[in-house]
């Protein structure tokens, strides 16, 4: 069962990603077809696939996230210090 609020929001979602549609149902262990049919409206996205999308894009936002944190406290450390050493 699908819902059209649901697949707009995948259709969205999938616009957004930080990768490509194959690497994100590799993350999501989700058929690359089935993503792929999402995305071109021929079916619609069910709860179930919705769910595995947003804890694969989850995982990658908080790994994205602190590696993000990481470089900022590295570059404070280098600017405080005036630049390259």
């Amino acid at each position: 069962m699908s819902n059209p609020s649901l697949s707009e929001a995948t259709r969205e979602a999938l616009a957004k990603a930080p990768c490509s549609i194959r690497k994100l149902a590799d993350a999501a262990g989700i058929p690359h077809s089935t993503l792929v049919r999402i995305q071109q409206g021929v079916i619609g996205a069910s709860p179930q696939v919705v769910s595995r999308l947003r804890d694969a894009l989850l995982v990658w936002a908080t790994e994205c996230d602190e590696a993000a944190k990481e470089l900022d406290r590295e570059l404070t450390k280098w600017t405080t210090k005036g630049g390259a050493e």
